[in-house]
C-alpha cells in the first residue's frame, strides 16, 4: 500500500503556471478509457440481447448463453468503474451512457418499451454509481465485495427490470411462436411426458407420449381381449373411432377445442393451449404478460446472488491486476482513510 499525505498527492512545480496535478490530469484519460469500455460492453449487451429476442416472437435459445456471457462483463465493468471513477461527472456520464448505448444496441429495432427499458437501467446504473461511491467515501477500508454487493444488486436490479419491460413490449404486439419465452414447446412437451410416466398409476397409465388415437386403439383393444370379444377388424375399428369421437368431444367441451388425434398429447395439448392464448383479447393477453414479465424480473433476482458471485469475482481478479500494472494506487490518506488513485 502506498502511503502519502493528501495535500501533496503528484503535485510538482510548474514555473509561472503554478502548482499542476499530475494524478488529475492522468486520471482523466482513464476514467475516459473505463466509461468507454463500459459503453462498448453495453452496446454489446444491447446488441446481443437484440440477437436474442429477434424481431418477432420465437426466441434462438443457442443465443442465450452470448447474452448472458455479456451480462457477466457489464456487470464487471459496471463495478470496476463504479470502484475507480472517483469524479462524480464522470461516474453519472458513464452510468447514463452505458444505458444509452444498451438502447443503442438495438439498432433500427428501437421502440418506445425499448426507451422505457433503458431509461429504467440508467435510474439503478444512477443509484448503483451512488451507493457505491458513498460505501467508497464513507469507510476507513476498501472492502472490495461489500462494496461490489451493493453496486451489483442495483445493476442487477436494472438489467432484470429492463428485461421484464421489454419481454412485455415484445410478446404484446404478436401472436406466441412454440419457441416463445413464456413457455417453450420442448419445454412443455418434455415436461409432460416425463410427469405422465412418473404419475402413471394416478392417470390412469395414460402417455403424453402417444398419440390420443394410439392410446384408443390401445385402451379398445385391451378391453376387447380381457372380455374375450369375437370382434372383427372392422367392429374393432368402429369401436376406436366411436371413443376417439367421445375424447374428443370431451375435451372440446372443456378447452372449447379439439386437439388433434394424430399428434401426441403433449404436443396436441400444447397447440391448445397456445392458440387459447393467441386467442384472449388485447386486455386479458396484458394482464397474462404482465404476470408473466413480473415472474421474469423475479427469476432474474433468484440468481442474482450467483450473478453477483461471478461478476464480482472477475471483478476483483481485474481490479488486483490493474492494481498490479500500476493503473491506479490505493493511498492512506488522513485517520487511516483508503482510497483509490488513478495514477
Amino acid at each position: 500500500m502506498v502511503s502519502t499525505q493528501p495535500s501533496s498527492h503528484g503535485k510538482i512545480s510548474g514555473g509561472n503556471q503554478g502548482s499542476i496535478n499530475v494524478y488529475e490530469r492522468v486520471s482523466v484519460s482513464k476514467e475516459l478509457l473505463l466509461g468507454a469500455f463500459l459503453w462498448g460492453v453495453s452496446f454489446w449487451l444491447g446488441y446481443v440481447l437484440r440477437s436474442v429476442l429477434g424481431v418477432s416472437d420465437d426466441i434462438d435459445f443457442a443465443r442465450w448463453l452470448p447474452f448472458l456471457i455479456s451480462v457477466v462483463v457489464f456487470l464487471v465493468m459496471v463495478d470496476l468503474v463504479v470502484m475507480l471513477v472517483s469524479e462524480k461527472t464522470m461516474l453519472v456520464i458513464s452510468c447514463i451512457g452505458s444505458s444509452i448505448f444498451v438502447v443503442a444496441g438495438f439498432l433500427d429495432h428501437i421502440s418506445v418499451q425499448i426507451i422505457i427499458a433503458g431509461v429504467a437501467l440508467a435510474i439503478f446504473m444512477l443509484l448503483a454509481g451512488y451507493e457505491g461511491r458513498r460505501m467508497m467515501d464513507g469507510a476507513l477500508k476498501i472492502r472490495f465485495f461489500a462494496i461490489s454487493k451493493v453496486i451489483l444488486s442495483r445493476a442487477i436490479v436494472g438489467i432484470a427490470l429492463m428485461l421484464a419491460i421489454i419481454f412485455f413490449g415484445i410478446f404484446s404486439q404478436a401472436p406466441l411462436g412454440p419457441n416463445n419465452p413464456i413457455l417453450p414447446q420442448h419445454v412443455f412437451e418434455t415436461s409432460m411426458q416425463r410427469f405422465s410416466h412418473t404419475l402413471a398409476p394416478i392417470l390412469g397409465g395414460i402417455d403424453f407420449s402417444k398419440t390420443l388415437r394410439a392410446i384408443t386403439q390401445n385402451t379398445v383393444e385391451s378391453a376387447i381381449q380381457s372380455q374375450g370379444l369375437p370382434l372383427t377388424k372392422y367392429q374393432q375399428n368402429v369401436l376406436i373411432n366411436k371413443y376417439l369421437t367421445d375424447y374428443q368431444n370431451k375435451i372440446s367441451k372443456f378447452f372449447g377445442r379439439t386437439i388433434d388425434p394424430d399428434k401426441t398429447l403433449s404436443s396436441a395439448f400444447y397447440d391448445l393451449l397456445l392458440s387459447k392464448f393467441n386467442g384472449l383479447n388485447d386486455s386479458s393477453r396484458r394482464i397474462v404478460l404482465a404476470g408473466m414479465a413480473f415472474l421474469l424480473f423475479l427469476s432474474v433476482q433468484a440468481v442474482a446472488p450467483i450473478m453477483r458471485w461471478i461478476a464480482g469475482g472477475i471483478a476483483y481478479i481485474i481490479f488486483l491486476f490493474l492494481k498490479a500494472m500500476n493503473f491506479f494506487a490505493v493511498v492512506t490518506e488522513t485517520k487511516n482513510k483508503e482510497v483509490i488513485l488513478l495514477s
